[in-house]
């Protein structure tokens, strides 16, 4: 049976001169319960979750050092449909913050991730069916993070620099977005759904092997977008404006397929092809008033456009 504090029962437990600054459980199904009014306060610096579930009630505190879920460990908050359930090997700071620190898993099973996610080292992963409330930061270009995850993200990921692998679908939803420097690599397999209003893109991103980019509304772009491999936007119709210093780039061998995309504001500083790159214009329309030319790579045109 689980181990339950309960609300008269707020002496501070001892972690810091304990052999061991963790709850070692015998298996996953073995928990701690926090009951709402309860608190549990930690001495130490660090409160381990090793293999088993601590569930914290709506109402309940954790005041002290940080939280590390390791050995496929859970922690669950709130009750019902509040609560989420995550598991993995994380760390939760005191301030709220989710950290993975290089070779580390945030793997969610429902609900709200409560507090901003910051990721530094390599071989990230998020996975799940939570949604984000807080944003998603990548600490610089030694980072990375795979992301696989179910429902829309409404918030912004910061890359610094960085890169996303995207090995399933992701969609991005109203207020979400991808701020670069960064880059977004697709695997071969990966893709990508952009907001289905107007939307505004106004950093540096490098894409890699996009199965995808649907663009499920007209999208403004302002900052430029750099292709390397095989990727595939596709718009049904929707526009993708080169606006102000707004370009998209091919990279040595690269090819950019459009379909469905009306692409408008095309000049010779917008659109930027590279020795052995290839732009395929599939049922696609380009908009310029000005006379242009081009002297690298290879332009395809199929269906209507």
């Amino acid at each position: 049976s689980p181990f339950v504090l309960k609300n008269d029962e707020l002496e501070p437990l001892d972690f810091l001169n304990a052999p061991k600054r963790a709850f070692n459980f015998s298996s996953e199904n073995a928990t701690m319960n926090l009951n709402s009014g309860s608190t549990l306060f930690i001495s130490a610096p660090i409160f381990e979750i090793v293999g088993g579930t601590v569930t914290q009630e709506d109402g309940a505190t954790v005041v002290g050092g940080m939280v590390v879920v390791s050995n496929e460990g859970r922690f669950i908050h709130g009750v019902g449909s509040t609560s989420v359930g995550l598991f993995g090997n994380f760390t939760k700071l005191a301030n709220g913050t989710y950290v993975l620190g290089g070779n580390t898993r945030l793997s969610a099973t429902f609900g709200p991730i409560d507090g901003p996610v910051s990721v530094n080292g390599i071989n990230n992963r998020i996975e799940g069916n939570a949604y984000f409330q807080h944003p998603i930061t990548l600490l610089d270009s030694n980072t990375t993070l795979t992301l696989s995850v179910d429902n829309v993200i409404n918030q912004p990921i910061y890359l610094n620099g960085g890169t996303i692998y995207i090995d399933s679908s992701i969609s991005m939803g109203l207020g979400g977005s991808l701020v670069g420097p960064g880059r977004i690599d697709g695997l071969g397999a990966g893709s990508l759904r952009l907001s289905g209003t107007a939307s505004q893109w106004n950093t540096d991103l490098t894409f890699k092997n996009l199965q995808m980019i649907e663009l499920a509304g007209s999208t403004n772009l302002t900052g430029t977008w750099r292709f390397q491999g095989e990727t595939n936007i596709v718009g049904g119709g929707s526009r993708l404006d080169l606006l102000g210093q707004g370009m998209l780039s091919l990279e040595i061998g690269g090819v950019l397929k459009l379909s469905g995309v009306q692409l408008g504001n095309v000049t010779n500083n917008t659109l930027e092809l590279t020795p052995t790159s290839t732009l395929v214009l599939s049922d696609s329309n380009l908009s310029t008033s000005l006379t242009m030319s081009f002297t690298l790579g290879t332009i395809l045109v199929q269906g209507s456009s």
